[in-house]
């Protein structure tokens, strides 16, 4: 079924991964627990990437996401404990689910506005995350900074149109929240 294609399962020593073409309606996924993949190129034309795809592959630096990706789902990419950055494209609309970036070590993220829901849990125990920069209105989810200790500086649009619980919680280095005007 080329609309729910997964690729692999579980631990292999795999370190880069690079697939130059899948049809568009394909569903990224799933290389769960790879713990050798260091770097994975994501195909033009992808627009979902799978709940839990890269989960706890604990040695991935490096995403290429293309700009055709609509949907990231659940967990896609929680444990990446060696994830230090990655580009958002402008095509995102939906991110599914809870712990997208949950013990990963992104340093700075933006989520562009073209997301108007920021899922509960999003980036928790993300442990190196210092900056997070959230360009949509719409809702935040509970918690969705969870104990991230290192984080210095939130942004988020002064049009949000609902925080549904705590957004820090135990963001102990937290110094400035920002409210930005994204309308134009």
């Amino acid at each position: 079924n080329q609309s729910n294609m997964y690729l692999g399962y579980y631990t292999a020593n795999i370190e880069y991964i690079t697939i130059p073409y899948l049809p568009s309606e394909t569903q990224f996924g799933r290389f769960i627990n790879y713990s050798a993949i260091k770097s994975i190129t994501i195909p033009k034309g992808i627009t979902t990437i799978a709940s839990s795809a890269f989960m706890d592959c604990c040695y991935l630096e490096t995403y290429s996401l293309p700009p055709s990706l609509t949907t990231i789902n659940p967990s896609c990419f929680s444990g990446n404990i060696w994830l230090k950055n990655i580009t958002l494209p402008y095509s995102l609309e939906t991110i599914g689910g809870t712990y997208t970036f949950r013990y990963s070590s992104i340093e700075e993220l933006t989520v562009p506005s073209t997301v108007t829901a920021i899922p509960n849990y999003f980036v928790q125990e993300a442990f190196s995350l210092k900056k997070l920069v959230i360009l949509g209105g719409g809702t935040l989810g509970t918690n969705m900074c969870y104990m991230c200790k290192s984080l210095e500086s939130l942004t988020i649009p002064i049009n949000v149109a609902e925080i549904t619980g705590s957004m820090c919680d135990s963001c102990v280095s937290l110094r400035e929240v920002n409210f930005i005007n994204t309308q134009p």
